[in-house]
């Protein structure tokens, strides 16, 4: 008879019982999620702080406006935010951070 066998999985043998396509798949299911969240969530927050803007009454831009949706056949209602008076420059729309500069 031989002596008792070491019954210990090996570093390699256990990594494989763990990674495997199933553990692969849920980590990307999870950070797909993750990156969805985050930019469903900065583009609210976005969308928020436009809806928080005035809307601009001026008569040459309402018109312009007017013009260009009847040219492209734009159906849906569109407004033109008045952003001149809280900033001077348009937002700048970013993966990392939406901000107002």
């Amino acid at each position: 008879m031989t002596g008792p066998k070491n019954l210990q999985p090996t570093p390699v043998a256990s990594a494989k019982t763990w990674l495997n396509w199933h553990t692969s798949a849920l980590a990307w299911m999870i950070g797909v999620s993750a990156i969805s969240s985050y930019l469903l969530l900065i583009n609210l927050l976005l969308l928020f702080k436009i809806k928080k803007l005035p809307v601009c009454d001026s008569e040459d831009s309402l018109r312009i406006l007017e013009e260009c949706q009847s040219k492209l056949k734009v159906r849906s209602k569109v407004s033109v935010v008045d952003y001149e008076t809280v900033v001077e420059t348009g937002p700048i729309i970013s993966l990392r951070d939406p901000a107002w500069t």
